[in-house]
């Protein structure tokens, strides 16, 4: 199928402590995760039709922020949101699609863990007629991608551009004089650490830097912690920058931030991707030295007005539409604080009545404009405005 490209430049900044998840919670989780309870059909709901996502089991602020958003656009509709728990896991994500297909989901939305497992989502979803969209992933498989584009389910994805994510924070480390580094990053089979990496390797390339060491796949913050440590042991002044290219570990950031403060007479750079609240101090202080502006509120805003408008039969395009989302360096605490003053809050960025307003119904074009200004700023706008 012939696809509509569309490049979102989206320069909020915000920050969550996982790769992609939300929760069946509209209340803010704490800063170390909360739990997120499973829902299903037997579950309260007062929609005429389901929307659902497989959730983790724990979350933050931004986490919630995404779920409140997107249950939002779907009751504007007529519909409602559930989710169902899994593992970041391929066995745990069919387990949890098949779920959703079978407590009623017309339409549902899928954060791949490979590749390979969105032939079985394929498989599910055209079975039981049932909608899906990729959120906070791409199809790196030609083949694959391939087979999943030949679904008349399949509604296309919203991704963030994580090849650039690497690139950027590589950029940032050499900006700040660093040279070699050591790298904590997802597991090897994981396509958005494989994504990232590239793109630090190629701004590693550019750039002249040397990784010393990989940790991957941290179990834990503690865990996380214990590398950084070791590797402080074993490199001493050898080791001028980390690099963070996301964990699963909730909260890992902020606490290597804090055991790296322990070290500041070391100066050791430390550039990260997922920053959470409590990196606003680090940044302010020096100690992280670079983030990225995060984008998943974005992201489910723009998926889940895509999953409902094609559940409501009014699709916003009759082929697979692709949304990639740029990110931008924040090096500024005031420009992540907004963040969390104005985006990652218990309130959704518009209301049901602004979503049927401003969302549902626009075009594809509309949609890229909508996002390309869904800043702090622009929200913050909106609200005093009411």
């Amino acid at each position: 199928m012939k696809k509509k490209v569309i490049s979102l430049l989206l320069v909020a900044a915000m920050a969550v402590s996982m790769a992609a998840c939300g929760n069946t919670s509209t209340d803010k989780g704490s800063d170390n995760g909360g739990t997120a309870a499973s829902a299903d059909a037997e579950a309260s709901t007062d929609g005429d039709f389901l929307i659902g996502y497989p959730t983790a089991a724990s979350y933050n602020a931004v986490m919630n922020a995404m779920h409140l958003n997107r249950q939002t656009i779907a009751q504007a509709a007529g519909g409602d949101l559930v989710t169902e728990i899994f593992e970041f896991d391929d066995a745990t994500t069919i387990d949890a699609v098949e779920k959703l297909i079978t407590d009623g989901c017309k339409g549902i939305f899928v954060t791949p863990t490979s590749n390979d497992v969105l032939y079985n989502v394929t498989d599910m979803c055209d079975e039981a007629g049932v909608y899906f969209i990729i959120s906070m992933r791409s199809i790196t498989d030609e083949e694959v991608k391939s087979y999943v584009e030949n679904s008349k389910y399949y509604l296309g994805c919203v991704y963030e551009d994580e090849y650039q994510a690497g690139y950027m924070l590589g950029k940032a480390l050499a900006d700040s004089g660093a040279k070699d580094y050591c790298l904590i990053t997802t597991a090897s089979d994981n396509t958005t650490g494989q994504t990232r990496e590239q793109g630090l390797a190629d701004a590693a390339e550019e750039f002249g830097l040397t990784c010393l060491d990989t940790y991957r796949n941290p179990a834990d913050a503690s865990e996380a912690v214990s590398a950084v440590e070791s590797w402080i042991a074993k490199y001493g002044s050898d080791m001028q920058g980390i690099v963070r290219l996301g964990t699963q570990a909730t909260g890992d950031q902020s606490a290597i931030a804090a055991k790296l403060e322990e070290y500041s007479d070391k100066d050791i750079k430390f550039v990260t991707i997922d920053t959470d609240e409590n990196c606003i101090s680090y940044i302010k202080d020096g100690t992280i030295t670079a983030t990225l502006g995060d984008l998943l509120i974005q992201d489910s805003i723009a998926a889940a007005t895509v999953l409902t408008d094609a559940v409501t039969g009014k699709p916003i395009s009759d082929d697979p539409v692709e949304l990639a989302l740029k990110y931008s360096v924040i090096t500024d605490a005031d420009e992540l604080q907004a963040y969390f003053d104005y985006m990652a809050v218990e309130e959704p960025i518009y209301n049901k009545d602004e979503v049927k307003a401003n969302l549902l119904g626009l075009d594809v074009a509309g949609l890229e404009d909508l996002c390309n200004n869904m800043t702090a700023l622009s929200v913050k706008e909106l609200h005093e405005s009411r």
